[in-house]
């Protein structure tokens, strides 16, 4: 796998290097991270992905895109809609979403195993939960495979070269940013959700329906911002839900075809809790499976959604290493920072045996060990708690009703682009899905 590790011969806390030009910063020390990201966030709130709205309006809009008070006002006016008590309002769309894969899944099974691609099929998922639950689109996804939805959920993010060559010839010429079109999304399909969300405002609107929603939470923000700022902020449920989301799902769906030893451990389980709710799966009983947890929190640690966490230093900033073995650090404004997500997630001394998936290491409540995979501190990913609820859920019926396993057609180990935003495997990973009786 390529991600971007913490080269072990420079066995430091902070190591330095230059981008073309620009003095940049490697952190590992974990205590300066906690630093960064947390405690001294108001020295390290930028972040260094810069997107024009007018270039890319879904993206360049989103709150994980934009700096200073922009980000902080935009992000403030749509939390509201990613508490405990909208997700739990939302999970009957959720189990909802996850039984409709489930039949779906059953009927391309019925006459023996399917080999699938992990990623594709979890967007699906995604998707049509995303629709439910964000915007009141009933799009029964899995039950018409031929609309546009089904595409939508798989043509988000372009993953051509020369988009990304773009994005990160602006990272390491930030001036130029503002005369190239950076774009990471799809146009088709970004006009598509736009096209959806005002249709969805417009008939509120006339009707005066008021769903206490995220979408709910959009119209009242029409007075503060344009169309665009609208829009973008709109498609904020659908990036952090959508996309990254099947990411993760799919590789933890792969972790537990590959360690059939775990996916037993996990069914018997999810059987439990099915069991003791006649049927079905509670929002409560969802978070009190300490086994599917652990393997979710297993599999963010393996399988991150970025490589790195990427911040800038907003004003000078003096660090002082509590064991005293090196003098005072010193960041100087605008210097870019970066926390290698892999490169501490796989190393050997917080995690030991980093290559290999053990859900077990993360049983232990008491055991507080690093793990990244949605950011830290204010600028984590808004969207995390509707995430993993989406994953689990998906994974608990999943697992109840088919044997996973990894099909010859995946190539090992797996390989991660290095051209892609996210991380995505090169290759696919391609399992062969077993109706249970």
């Amino acid at each position: 796998m390529i991600h971007f590790t913490f080269p072990r011969k420079y066995d430091a806390p902070v190591v330095g290097f230059y981008r073309m030009l620009t003095p940049c910063l490697i952190i590992k020390d974990m205590e300066l991270v906690k630093s960064i990201t947390v405690k001294d966030f108001s020295s390290f709130y930028a972040n260094e992905f810069y997107v024009s709205i007018e270039s890319d309006a879904a993206f360049g809009g989103n709150p994980f895109a934009i700096n200073g008070d922009e980000w902080k006002q935009k992000r403030s006016h749509i939390t509201g809609s990613f508490t405990a008590g909208k997700i739990k309002a939302m999970f009957s769309n959720l189990e909802a979403g996850a039984q409709s894969m489930s039949r779906y899944l059953k009927k391309l099974t019925e006459a023996g195993p399917k080999v699938l691609e992990a990623k594709e099929i979890c967007s699906v998922y995604t998707l049509e939960t995303v629709l439910s639950c964000a915007y009141g689109v009933e799009a029964h996804v899995f039950d018409k495979p031929n609309s546009h939805f089904f595409e939508m959920g798989q043509k988000l993010y372009y993953s051509q070269y020369l988009g990304t060559f773009k994005f990160f010839l602006s990272i390491i010429f930030p001036k130029i940013s503002k005369y190239i079109d950076v774009r990471f999304t799809n146009e088709q399909t970004e006009a598509q959700l736009f096209d959806m969300i005002r249709t969805s405002l417009e008939h509120r609107e006339k009707s005066h329906t008021d769903a206490k929603d995220f979408m709910s939470t959009i119209a009242s923000l029409r007075p503060k911002y344009n169309e665009k700022e609208l829009l973008a902020l709109a498609t904020a449920f659908y990036l952090d839900g959508q996309e990254t989301t099947g990411l993760v799902m799919g590789h933890l769906l792969y972790e537990l075809a590959a360690n059939p030893e775990a996916q037993k451990k996990l069914r018997n389980e999810v059987n439990d809790y099915f069991g003791k709710d006649g049927g079905q799966v509670t929002y409560e009983s969802l978070q009190e499976m300490p086994y599917l947890d652990a393997c979710f929190k297993e599999n963010l640690r393996l399988h991150s959604i970025l490589h790195y966490l990427p911040r800038v230093c907003t004003k000078d900033y003096t660090y002082t290493f509590p064991d005293g073995s090196r003098p005072p650090l010193v960041i100087e404004k605008g210097t870019p920072v970066m926390i290698p997500i892999f490169g501490i997630h796989y190393d050997p001394k917080y995690y030991e045996d980093p290559y290999k998936f053990k859900p077990e290491r993360f049983l232990d409540s008491d055991i507080k060990q690093p793990l990244m995979g949605f950011g830290e501190g204010p600028r984590a990913c808004l969207g995390r708690r509707f995430g993993i609820a989406q994953v689990k859920a998906g994974v608990a019926y999943l697992i109840k009703d088919f044997e996973v396993s990894v099909n010859q057609k995946t190539k090992l180990p797996l390989r991660t682009d290095a051209w892609d935003f996210l991380v995505v495997s090169t290759d696919g990973v391609w399992l062969d899905f077993k109706k249970l009786s």
